[in-house]
């Protein structure tokens, strides 16, 4: 099977990480061609080496790219021609003129949604289009927040969709756990991490609580050590 997996950026971001994770993994067995809308140094990482043959930079990004929404639909949907896909992967709103580019040349359609309903409603109006659902057939989301968000601000319910939460590198982790930390320019006279070789997780995505819980959970339940889990309101010692 041939999937075709779209970026919007090639960033060392949340999003951006995931989707090419997703293209490596698929790489394993199918065929896979992955796109980024965006460059930025993401395909220079040595686990995303076997993708460069068949990794491509369309700077169409509304960052770098002027073109309308209907422009970049066009695009898409000419590119795909010419790619032969089976599957396509559209990880993220970001990107979502894939999603319409992908039901105009027949290609099931999976969309990943990272966002939340802080910043979905500026890219549903001038990136994307709030009648995206209508052209996705799989919505995927990094939370069922994420799901819901996007479900009611569209207000279309998705034919299928499935929550799959955040991803975290559990060998990294435990790689890392050893490793010296640090102090941090703002620790002061906190005496941070309380406990020598303590592994240390900030709680992360103040913004965007439902993420930064569900990442904390997944990486404690991940190891079997001390965890020290901080925040800028103080912090507390769990062992696990």
């Amino acid at each position: 099977m041939h999937v075709c997996v779209v970026c919007h950026e090639a960033s060392l971001t949340g999003a951006p990480r995931i989707g090419f994770d997703i293209a490596a993994h698929l790489a394993r067995s199918h065929d896979v061609t992955l796109l980024a809308k965006k460059a930025g140094p993401l395909i220079d990482f040595a686990q995303y080496a076997r993708l460069r043959s068949a990794y491509r930079v369309l700077n169409t990004n509304h960052e770098v790219c002027d073109q309308t929404y209907r422009q970049r639909v066009t695009f898409a949907a000419h590119l795909l021609g010419e790619l032969d896909a089976d599957l396509l992967y559209v990880n993220s709103v970001a990107a979502g003129e894939w999603c319409e580019a992908g039901k105009r040349a027949g290609i099931p359609v999976v969309l990943h949604t990272h966002e939340t309903r802080d910043s979905l409603p500026s890219l549903l109006s001038s990136v994307c289009t709030p009648r995206v659902l209508r052209f996705t057939d799989l919505l995927i989301g990094a939370s069922e927040r994420a799901l819901d968000d996007i479900e009611a601000l569209t207000n279309t319910r998705a034919p299928r969709r499935m929550g799959i939460g955040i991803f975290v590198d559990a060998d990294a982790v435990r790689a890392g756990a050893d490793a010296p930390e640090p102090p941090a320019v703002n620790a002061g006279e906190s005496h941070w991490p309380p406990t020598p070789g303590a592994l240390s997780s900030p709680c992360a995505a103040w913004r965007n609580i439902e993420k930064g819980r569900t990442f904390s959970l997944r990486l404690r339940s991940g190891c079997h050590s001390t965890i020290s889990f901080g925040s800028a309101l103080g912090h507390r010692r769990r062992r696990t």
